[in-house]
């Protein structure tokens, strides 16, 4: 399934109760609004510009947008619908390439 991203929202933001423990230098979410309607949350741990970056955010969202469906339709038809990205540079990508062609 699928995990609640405002859920892990809050716990990132929660730092003292250590909900969550990460070695990567930053974290970040963004929360994208359009006249005041929610249009899906992305959360970031690690850097754009650096070797190892995780990405999750709410796709349910962004597919209802491009379907020119509401959110709900899009939820009934697809369940909760998140995305998790995981980008790698450097020797981080080659580590991985290598552990895969094993």
């Amino acid at each position: 399934g699928n995990y609640d991203l405002h859920e892990l929202k809050s716990k990132m933001e929660h730092p003292e109760k250590e909900l969550i423990s990460t070695q990567l230098a930053a974290d970040k979410n963004i929360e994208a609004n359009f006249h005041g309607e929610p249009q899906g949350l992305t959360l970031y741990w690690g850097s754009a510009n650096g070797h190892f970056l995780i990405r999750m955010y709410e796709k349910a969202k962004e597919r209802a947008k491009k379907e020119r469906k509401d959110y709900d339709m899009v939820l009934e038809e697809y369940g909760v619908v998140n995305r998790y990205e995981l980008q790698l540079r450097e020797h981080y990508a080659e580590f991985v390439i290598e552990e895969l062609a094993r």
